[in-house]
């Protein structure tokens, strides 16, 4: 990975630029949150894969940049207002902004975030573009609104999670993916190829989240752990857990995650169970299985630094260990 951000490094550095000018506001705070998030030790993983993606193509226009931009506004917003879903009280090993400035103050700044992400699309894109950005803050509002629905409860189905997840994470994945290869005029089965390659790439990342929230600490990760149990979340370990357990535990683990805030001796035994019954290990071999249609995938296309680089990333994704 750190060979694939030394390649983008110049591209990168110019993505914080176009961030940077993208910002400006004379009210103090919208700046101060957006830095907070920004500045806080994330690899600009998403407006990577775009950067990637339009790579391949060997396209060099400097739009690319603002749109790499984009991928990262409405990533940033995704955190500020997930961490006010979640009371989460810490964020890449630093305070919050929710616990730092406030809920009130968190959601706007994510709101101002959407907003300057629209307004560079209506200066700089087209339609197609437009469109693709517009459907997936759809999915990934949906996925969150499911998730919510689904929280705490055993019914959830792994048809239902991956639902979620290719709402909530990888839909952003994908389109950074698909507008990269659509702004450097690939045809339309490469860019509906790569946008599949981000899908399984979010997808990725976000079972890789899950095995960590079980399997990490706190030091680590830079993060709250174990919040998924905590919120009631009915992640892939525990979903694949709660199929191969008996019922006794099935209904244990039911009523651990839907009666308030669990215990921490509760807790404890819901990660033993997903442990004992494999969960961690199903989810791997199903982040797997992702990795290697990645590689099918960019198999159907020219080898080149870029090419090497996005199945790279998809690995990082696979492997990472915060």
């Amino acid at each position: 990975m750190e060979r694939v951000l030394s390649l983008f490094a110049s591209e990168l550095e110019a993505t914080e630029n176009a961030m940077r000018e993208a910002i400006t506001s004379d009210i103090p705070n919208i700046p101060q949150i957006i830095n907070h998030i920004t500045s806080s030790g994330g690899k600009r993983f998403r407006p990577l894969l775009l950067l990637s993606c339009a790579a391949m193509f060997n396209y060099r226009d400097a739009k690319r940049f603002r749109f790499a931009a984009i991928i990262e506004f409405i990533h940033t917003a995704t955190l500020l207002h997930d961490d006010v879903v979640d009371v989460a009280q810490t964020r890449r090993g630093q305070e919050s902004a929710n616990k730092k400035w406030g809920n009130a103050a968190s959601v706007l700044t994510g709101d101002f975030l959407l907003a300057s992400s629209m307004l560079i699309m209506a200066q700089h894109g087209d339609m197609e573009v437009i469109r693709i950005v517009a459907n997936m803050l759809r999915l990934m509002s949906e996925g969150e609104i499911l998730q919510l629905n689904k929280s705490g409860r055993g019914d959830t189905s792994e048809k239902d999670y991956l639902r979620i997840v290719q709402g909530k994470t990888a839909a952003l994945t994908s389109a950074a993916c698909e507008v990269g290869a659509r702004l450097a005029g690939a045809s339309a089965a490469q860019q509906r190829a790569l946008a599949q390659v981000g899908l399984h790439i979010g997808t990725v990342f976000q079972i890789t989240d899950d095995i960590l929230d079980y399997s990490s600490d706190k030091e680590e990760m830079g993060k709250d752990i174990n919040q998924d149990i905590s919120e009631g979340k009915m992640t892939l370990p525990l979903i694949h857990a709660m199929e191969k357990a008996s019922r006794e535990e099935r209904m244990f683990m039911q009523e651990a995650l839907t009666h308030g805030k669990i215990t921490p001796a509760k807790r404890e035994k819901v990660i033993s169970l997903v442990v004992s019954y494999g969960g961690i290990e199903y989810a791997r071999s199903q982040s797997s299985q992702r990795i290697k249609d990645v590689r099918k995938i960019l198999g159907n296309f020219p080898a080149s630094p870029a090419q090497e680089s996005l199945l790279t990333i998809a690995e990082y994704a696979a492997s990472r260990s915060k």
